[in-house]
C-alpha cells in the first residue's frame, strides 16, 4: 500500500492536483495512524518529501 501511496502523490504533485486532493491524501495518513500500521511513519515521510 506504501508504494501505491507513493505513487499517488508523486502524480498529484507532477499533475498540480495538490489542492483537489489534499484532504484525501491526510486522511490516508490519518487512518495509517489510527490503526497502527507497521510503516504509518513512511506515509508521513512521503508527504514531506
Amino acid at each position: 500500500m506504501l508504494k501505491s501511496f507513493q505513487d499517488l502523490v508523486k502524480f498529484i504533485d507532477e499533475n498540480r492536483l495538490g489542492t483537489d486532493f489534499s484532504t484525501r491524501i491526510n486522511k490516508i495518513v490519518i487512518e495509517s495512524n489510527a490503526q497502527d500500521w507497521p510503516n504509518e511513519y513512511e506515509f508521513e515521510t512521503v508527504l514531506k518529501a
